[in-house]
């Protein structure tokens, strides 16, 4: 699966980053925050006009209705017509510092299932996504700027505007 227009940024700009598009937006923007249930990132949103929703395996923490509770990936969930996804998917199997564990073959497969999410996630059927996670095992090439922040926070996003 090959990345366009992607950027990084330092996860403090991250939510200015997505400020700025939807400052930009004429009308309220559907938002699906996804392996979130503490609410946060939606209520920012909600709190802004967007129609925001978030997912999670988890209920949420806040007991808002506006949350899924169950697989992103799952059709009723996907099939909605979205203008924007930004997930959080759990780092525990995609960071360099699991490298160390990395050889035993469960923490393998593990990984292997971890990387095949994130890549579902890429391939989700809207034309913005933000994708939040320390660097890890997936590439990054020339146009990715991670700068050096105490937890490396090197934030994936494709088909968002550039950082200027």
């Amino acid at each position: 699966l090959r990345m366009e227009t992607r950027h990084s940024v330092p996860r403090q700009s991250l939510a200015l980053v997505l400020a700025a598009l939807v400052m930009v937006e004429p009308l309220a923007v559907r938002v699906l925050v996804a392996c979130e249930h503490s609410g946060r990132v939606r209520e920012a949103f909600r709190n802004r006009g967007h129609d925001a929703w978030s997912c999670d395996l988890l209920w949420p923490e806040d007991r808002s209705q506006y949350h899924y509770t169950g697989s992103i990936l799952d059709h009723d969930i996907v099939k909605q017509e979205w203008d924007l996804l930004i997930a959080h998917p759990d780092c525990t199997f995609l960071t360099v510092s699991a490298n160390k564990w990395a050889g035993a073959e469960w923490r393998i497969e593990a990984r292997l299932s971890a990387m095949h999410f994130v890549r579902s996630l890429w391939a989700f059927p809207v034309e913005r996504i933000a994708i939040e996670n320390p660097i890890g095992v997936f590439p990054f090439d020339e146009n990715i700027l991670c700068p050096a922040l105490e937890r490396k926070q090197c934030p994936i996003m494709i088909a968002l505007p550039p950082v200027s």
